[in-house]
């Protein structure tokens, strides 16, 4: 659920999805004018200034190796100030960040092998960089995935490196995973869902030192180095954190100057600061759908979006179903076309939903 008015609608499509930047950046910092000259990309004489509010509060940003991954929000936020090698649009779909292009039968890039193993392989785009200018390399990719797979951290292992025989590192910018069986999700591998890549140039011999102490190191949060369109500026625990534009991102500078993030857990309270006008926009789970309604009857200076942001599914097995007949498949059909779901939706979800 995001409430939203018109002029900062554009913080979900625009700044999330990554959709409207500036002309890609070059090695060296500058955007592309087109005759092969290089020139540094000039930020508006008016900033462009959104306020945004989550309802968590953040203690770090990689949320998969975050503690506290139950912050609502910071997944979203983590969105801003990463980038993987891919990520999911609005309509479900892979698209290319970081990497040159999202491995695929057709391009050559995953392979399926008559063995049964699979390998797909990521290319890294020419001018990619962390946040302090340092490249973006192959290492980071293989470094985040040794830190994913290691037993003796506490945090979110993802399914995927059950089906990975190995990461082959095979030169700066190319990065091969071997399969020893098929994955269907192989084409998310370094994004969000799966393990970012990570500045092994900061993190690495900390890691190699002392791994007890590795997440409760300060470049986790205060000192974070990421890869995405918006680099941290400030970051007040508790409080709020202010995000800039990053000149260099890789698929240009964002059209959005800074984000000025506050945190606000309480649901009331943020609704109470969007009605009021201080809080333009809000990002991740946590108004609730009757919350949403009361203020979309209420607000007559703003507008409510709904963003379809999850949905419940059920995957029978129908080993010993009790009772017998719902395995048959006339009674399921039946069962289903019985149902009124419009009806359904619209006394239930007050007609929002599909």
């Amino acid at each position: 659920m995001r409430m939203s008015w018109s002029r900062s609608a554009v913080l979900i499509a625009a700044l999330l999805a990554m959709s409207a930047c500036a002309p890609a950046t070059q090695p060296g910092g500058g955007s592309s004018t087109g005759n092969g000259a290089a020139s540094a990309p000039q930020a508006p004489a008016t900033p462009k200034r959104v306020v945004a509010a989550i309802p968590g509060s953040p203690t770090n940003f990689y949320q998969k190796f975050n503690l506290s991954s139950t912050i609502r929000g910071v997944e979203e936020l983590e969105e801003l100030v990463n980038s993987g090698f891919s990520i999911l649009d609005a309509q479900g779909h892979s698209q290319a960040r970081l990497a040159e292009q999202v491995p695929t039968l057709d391009n050559g890039l995953w392979k399926l092998l008559p063995d049964g193993t699979m390998e797909t392989t990521w290319k890294i785009r020419q001018g990619a960089i962390w946040h302090d200018g340092t490249p973006v390399t192959a290492h980071d990719a293989v470094f985040a995935a040794q830190i994913g797979q290691d037993r003796d951290l506490p945090i979110s292992r993802d399914l995927s490196y059950g089906s990975i025989q190995r990461i082959e590192e095979v030169d700066d910018h190319t990065v091969t995973v071997h399969w020893k069986a098929p994955y269907i999700l192989a084409d998310q591998q370094f994004s969000p869902r799966a393990a970012l890549p990570l500045p092994s140039h900061l993190m690495e011999q900390a890691y190699r030192a002392d791994k007890q102490s590795f997440l409760a190191q300060p470049f986790w949060a205060d000192q974070w180095v990421g890869t995405g369109p918006f680099r941290i500026a400030e970051f007040v625990r508790d409080s709020h954190m202010v995000l800039t534009a990053n000149d260099q991102f890789v698929l240009g500078r964002p059209k959005i100057d800074q984000i000025e993030m506050r945190f606000i857990v309480d649901p009331t309270t943020m609704i109470a600061n969007v009605m009021a006008g201080t809080v333009d926009v809000t990002v991740g789970r946590g108004t609730s759908l009757e919350q949403a309604v009361q203020v979309r009857d209420t607000w007559r200076d703003g507008k409510v979006d709904l963003a379809v942001a999850s949905f419940s599914q059920i995957f029978p097995q129908f080993i010993n179903p009790n009772p017998a007949i719902v395995a048959n498949l006339q009674f399921r059909r039946a069962l289903l076309m019985a149902l009124n779901r419009q009806e359904m939706v619209d006394s239930i979800q007050y007609g929002l939903v599909p």
